[in-house]
């Protein structure tokens, strides 16, 4: 049975069976998304694997987390759980994946092959994965010291870990460069935040940008050449570009409110980001310059955490349009973009 919903500009199909509802959008994409979970409680952190045969995400069931995996040549069954954690990512060649779980009272780091199998504690006294560099030969992951946030590095084995950073503030989302040298993270003390960069082989963290206001959610273009940041330099926060040494700084959106999941396209061609708050955000497109500013979502509702396939074709995000917050994903490939 199917029940046929319409939420504005929003047509929803909704069966028993969560691969079978829909959502067609606004006539000016006419994107079809597929529903990938339906279930009480909460889906987030979704992602393709870079071959594009999975998706990641981690699921919430009252206090517990766990690594959820969904196949995409196999869209009739369910998405199974393979471990307990959250904020999964891919390796490169998206045969294992690295997540964070509680032992003991102490978040870790592991890895494990994407079936769930062979599953490795890559750290002791504590540490949570962000993500693998682009080679697939380190990781880098945060280490909670002295109250505050520090960087920390190892092999993909959980070999020679190191610090990479140590100061009376907090260092989070690191990002690796297309060539696997350096990262670009964000710090925050006496309630600011700036942009770093640092080689990894030498680990002198330089502030690359020189603005008055805060920046953060920085994210380098595939190139390695640009980056993306959100900044208050022009009183709210609004997506700005520079080039990698912290030059040509570029403001590209004009909107009161606020920016997250800020990231380029795959091919480095557009940038796309949220737009709104915990109660009505969407999902918006625009060209590395700030022009063609369009929306992809448009419902009334909270969407969040977009991620668009290695090759551009697919794109999944979760939306709050039945309550819960769920999985969706889209075929690109009919956008014009």
């Amino acid at each position: 049975m199917v029940k046929k919903i319409v939420i504005g500009s929003l047509i929803l199909f909704l069966s028993y069976h969560p691969i079978e509802a829909q959502l067609v959008r606004d006539v000016s994409t006419q994107l079809i998304w597929h529903r990938v979970t339906n279930h009480k409680g909460d889906d987030f952190h979704p992602s393709f694997s870079p071959d594009g045969k999975y998706i990641l995400f981690d699921r919430q069931d009252g206090s517990q987390w766990s690594v959820m995996l969904y196949e995409m040549t196999k869209r009739e069954k369910d998405p199974g759980r393979i471990a307990v954690g959250d904020h999964p990512t891919w390796f490169p060649d998206s045969r294992q994946i690295l997540f964070p779980s509680s032992v003991n009272g102490k978040v870790e780091t592991f890895k494990m092959d994407a079936d769930g199998s062979n599953r490795i504690q890559l750290t002791q006294g504590g540490g949570f994965p962000i993500s693998i560099s682009p080679d697939g030969k380190d990781i880098v992951y945060l280490v909670r010291v002295n109250e505050h946030w520090n960087i920390s590095l190892m092999d993909v084995n959980g070999k020679n870990q190191r610090k990479l950073t140590n100061h009376d503030g907090d260092d989070f989302s690191p990002a690796w460069s297309n060539e696997s040298r350096r990262l670009m993270f964000t710090t925050e003390k006496d309630k600011r935040t700036d942009v770093m960069i640092m080689n990894v082989n030498d680990p002198k963290p330089v502030k690359v940008l020189p603005i008055k206001g805060s920046s953060s959610s920085a994210k380098w273009s595939p190139d390695g050449r640009m980056i993306l940041f959100v900044s208050n330099e022009s009183g709210g926060d609004e997506i700005y570009s520079a080039s990698d040494d912290g030059k040509d700084i570029q403001r590209l959106t004009n909107l009161q409110g606020a920016k997250y999941w800020v990231s380029f396209t795959p091919d480095g061609r557009h940038i796309y980001f949220v737009f709104g708050d915990e109660e009505k955000a969407e999902i918006y497109l625009m060209d590395i310059d700030g022009k063609s500013l369009r929306k992809l979502t448009n419902n009334n509702t909270r969407e969040a955490a977009p991620f668009i396939s290695a090759d551009g074709s697919k794109m999944v995000f979760v939306s709050a349009v039945d309550g819960d917050l769920e999985i969706f994903y889209a075929d690109l490939s009919g956008l014009k973009y």
